[in-house]
């Protein structure tokens, strides 16, 4: 079996994107400590619609790109070539929600359960962010799949 690179670095790289737009507002609240009530009217309508955007942006991109992707003939390679790329970029980019604090010299947990518990939210999130991720990314390849195969 074959790893699509192109499809594994792009789904990295969209997961990193994605995931920071997931941790970019409590990370602001947590360094410019702020807690204010209108940022989290804000937040509340803003990551929705960045989450939104996102998914429009990956789809076009991975349905063009899916165009020359034999599905069919590549289907292994390409489902653990998105599933890897998916986790990993999710994985790097939300850990910042963890490991950022640090660079401030503060810390969101006190102990070594805070700190386990704070990892298991990390590994969950990354998945739960992944998986919507894969489900976009394979779709779009099926359909420009589809597409370029009934059209000729």
């Amino acid at each position: 079996m074959e790893i699509d690179t192109k499809l594994l670095v792009l789904m990295l790289v969209f997961g990193i994107i994605e995931s920071y737009s997931v941790s970019a507002i409590p990370l602001m609240i947590f360094f410019i400590d702020i807690s204010s009530i209108l940022l989290m009217y804000i937040s509340s309508f803003f990551l929705p619609a960045i989450n939104i955007a996102m998914n429009i942006i990956i789809f076009a991109v991975i349905y063009s790109i899916g165009k020359g992707v034999n599905l069919k003939a590549k289907l292994k390679s390409v489902v653990v070539s998105l599933s890897v790329g998916c986790f990993l970029g999710s994985l790097i980019g939300y850990s910042a929600y963890v490991v950022i604090p640090f660079f401030k010299g503060a810390s969101w947990y006190s102990g070594l359960l805070d700190f386990v518990l704070a990892v298991v939210h990390v590994l969950l999130t990354s998945l739960e962010i992944s998986l919507g991720l894969f489900f976009v990314s394979f779709t779009a390849l099926a359909l420009a799949y589809f597409r370029v195969n009934n059209n000729s």
